[in-house]
């Protein structure tokens, strides 16, 4: 297994909000294009859990609550196209 400092910060002390805020991190870029080494279907849910862990632990950190609308954004443009196709369907 490779040394990961995120994974050890919350092995070591499972409160600490700022590994759950580097694993979001990690995940969110993961999950987008220049990176994309996971698909975003994967990437983005892993993002998001980890962002909130991190939050729940401590409200006052912007960049986890950064990483959970990033992790959103997946379900977004899911949803943007799910309209698209829907107006295009009604089209003659």
């Amino acid at each position: 297994m490779r040394w990961n400092p995120h994974r050890l910060g919350f092995e070591q002390d499972p409160t600490y909000p700022l590994a759950y805020a580097g694993i979001a991190d990690c995940y969110a870029m993961l999950g987008f294009t220049p990176y994309g080494t996971m698909r975003p279907t994967d990437a983005f849910p892993r993002a998001k859990a980890a962002a909130q862990k991190a939050l729940a632990l401590d409200g006052s950190l912007s960049f986890a609550a950064v990483y959970s609308g990033m992790a959103d954004m997946e379900n977004w443009r899911s949803m943007m196209q799910a309209c698209v196709d829907e107006r295009n369907s009604m089209l003659p």
